[in-house]
């Protein structure tokens, strides 16, 4: 299954679920509830943190060790279509 490592910038997912207890506590207190929509927006350089839309409401910073725990599957673009 894929991960927030996984998106290029500007790609769209939903949240499928998490790799660690902890890690899914803290995403689940902020709303990233499996089944809401992701948006990779920005990667910071060196290795820092990615910056991503959370049900386009807010922006969210992930450190690289953190995305990597978050299990995702593409928006597919009739999807987005639909929504729209």
């Amino acid at each position: 299954m894929s991960t927030l490592l996984d998106l290029s910038l500007g790609d769209s997912a939903y949240i499928e679920g998490f790799q660690d207890s902890v890690l899914e506590m803290r995403l689940l207190e902020l709303g990233c509830l499996p089944g809401t929509t992701i948006q990779l927006d920005r990667k910071t350089p060196w290795g820092g943190p990615l910056i991503l839309t959370v049900n386009q409401d807010y922006q969210l910073a992930l450190r690289i060790q953190e995305a990597k725990l978050v299990l995702i599957s593409p928006v597919l673009p009739h999807a987005i279509s639909e929504i729209s």
